[in-house]
């Protein structure tokens, strides 16, 4: 049975991780090496793995370490799970036995034709995976890529935890920290204060708040008298808490509109997380039109054009009529079609 590493070399898309795990369960001899800062949350996965490792990646050391206990352990495969940026460049510059293919997530594929970084990592990569369907179909062409799409939307199973009573509220979630370059904040500090919004609305900002840009939006909606419309958490959302909000609210909202300078972004070259978190537990997305003519955006969505159909939407709980999930084994066909 072939064998393994599945890569993080950074503390960040472990959201990425349990889908490839249950993805190659059966099907080959799978070892977990994670920077040491996702240790708390890969703890939650359970045993969907043979071997867990921790390294502090951020040390140039811990690179060479890595690479040691790959050949001295005869791995066959290895699949990085963010396959760009300074550290896998570190990594893919070191020498390697032909023997090890390697394959990885490419969470932006503009990459792959606008950096020199990433030329230098695919010498040695060269099966990319994506995580939507839109984003394989507009894969750069005629680069010599494998290249193949999976939708991370399976997640281990999680205690619930007793939320504030919803009654009959409309929760609206925007899960992550406060970063403009992301969303758009700015257009649900509009939205928060329509005067045709019901009071009934509430927003859920399902991240750290003290992170990012947090400290200032919070200040934002405490001056002009809306913080009474918003729920937020001065510290780490733990998984259990995360999951079980996600689970009860109406709306998932990704906040990104067509005069952001990233827009045009995620509907080629990259996805939002809210994405697959929308397929995972059936939630209806509230989306920018923008989004409507991407072939291949198959997820739950209610489009909008203006902030007042958007208000108009929310007001009225409005639901989708055709329901996408994410069938696994499909997802997994996909996968392992790259090892």
């Amino acid at each position: 049975m072939k064998s393994v590493a599945l890569v993080e070399l950074f503390p960040y898309h472990s959201e990425c991780l349990y889908s490839q795990l249950l993805f190659m369960q059966g099907n080959a001899r799978v070892v977990l090496i994670c920077d040491q800062r996702l240790e708390p949350i890969v703890k939650t996965f359970g045993q969907v793995y043979e071997e867990c490792l921790f390294f502090d990646f951020k040390e140039l050391s811990s690179l060479f370490k890595l690479r040691s206990y790959l050949i001295r352990h005869k791995i066959d495969t290895v699949v990085l799970n963010t396959a760009q940026g300074s550290r896998p460049l570190k990594f893919m510059l070191l020498p390697f036995p032909k023997r090890i293919h390697f394959a990885g997530i490419i969470h932006e594929t503009q990459k792959l034709t606008e950096s020199f970084g990433q030329r230098l990592i695919s010498r040695k990569i060269k099966s990319y995976y994506v995580l939507a369907d839109y984003v394989n179909r507009l894969f750069p062409a005629n680069l010599g890529f494998k290249h193949q799409f999976f939708t991370p939307a399976f997640y281990p199973k999680f205690d619930t935890v007793n939320l504030p009573d919803k009654a009959d509220e409309i929760w609206v979630c925007i899960p992550g920290a406060i970063e403009s370059k992301r969303r758009d904040y700015k257009a649900l500090l509009a939205l928060a204060q329509h005067t045709q919004l019901k009071e009934k609305v509430k927003f859920i900002l399902l991240g750290n708040a003290t992170l990012g840009e947090g400290a200032a939006f919070l200040g934002e909606i405490q001056r002009l008298n809306i913080a009474h419309r918003f729920v937020y958490f001065n510290e780490r959302v733990s998984d259990d808490l995360f999951y079980s909000y996600v689970r009860e609210v109406d709306y998932l909202l990704p906040l990104i509109h067509s005069d952001a300078h990233t827009a045009g972004d995620y509907t080629k070259t990259k996805i939002s997380g809210m994405f697959p978190l929308s397929l995972a537990f059936e939630k209806t997305m509230l989306c920018h039109n923008l989004f409507a003519q991407v072939k291949g955006f198959d997820y739950n969505v209610l489009f909008y054009e203006n902030l007042d159909e958007l208000v108009d939407t929310i007001n009225q709980n409005r639901k989708v009529e055709h329901t996408f999930t994410a069938d696994f084994d499909k997802n997994q066909s996909r996968y392992l079609s790259l090892l």
